[in-house]
């Protein structure tokens, strides 16, 4: 698995859900305290907003996938 780090915009970060959902198929949502989590066996993505239009992401995805070219910008190293 791979780990990639992102900081969108919260438009941004529904068509990253989109699309692992389209590749993948959906994923069982969990919540814990400070932040939630979409888990499939080919990913987990686990996410924290600060309440305003950025949400922090921290997916960990099979290294098969390619990040879409619209989320290349939002990757945090």
């Amino acid at each position: 698995m791979s780990k990639i780090l992102f900081e969108v915009p919260s438009y941004a970060f529904h068509v990253l859900v989109s699309g692992l959902e389209q590749q993948f198929g959906a994923a069982r949502a969990v919540v814990d305290l400070d932040y939630a989590s979409l888990r499939h066996e080919n990913y987990t993505l686990s996410y924290a907003t600060d309440h305003g239009d950025r949400v922090l992401v921290l997916l960990d995805v099979t290294p098969s996938w390619q990040i879409p070219e619209q989320l290349q910008a939002y990757r945090r190293t």
